[in-house]
């Protein structure tokens, strides 16, 4: 079974380009912004990521921090499990 190494997905996450064809999707934002880079290095040391609402981002017209965490549990062969706060009650996906 073929999986992004860690590597690429760490420079797809700065915009550069990934060392193996396969990483990542043009059609699938993956860089981060600095609030969003905070929030990926937290959730590569506690192994979970917290998002707030749906991690949908405006901008991108989609959820970078959602992508680049699950390409980053991908290569490393785990769950990827995420924490949607919400206003009123949380949610783990």
């Amino acid at each position: 079974c073929w999986r992004p190494t860690i590597d690429d997905v760490d420079r797809i996450s700065w915009g550069r380009p990934a060392k193996r064809k396969g990483t990542g999707s043009r059609g699938q934002p993956h860089r981060l912004n600095d609030a969003e880079r905070t929030l990926y290095d937290l959730a590569r040391s506690k192994g979970f990521v917290e998002v707030a609402g749906s991690g949908w981002r405006s901008q991108r017209a989609d959820a970078p921090l959602v992508n680049t965490f699950r390409s980053w549990c991908d290569a490393r062969g785990v769950a990827a499990i995420f924490l949607h706060k919400g206003s009123d009650v949380d949610q783990v996906v």
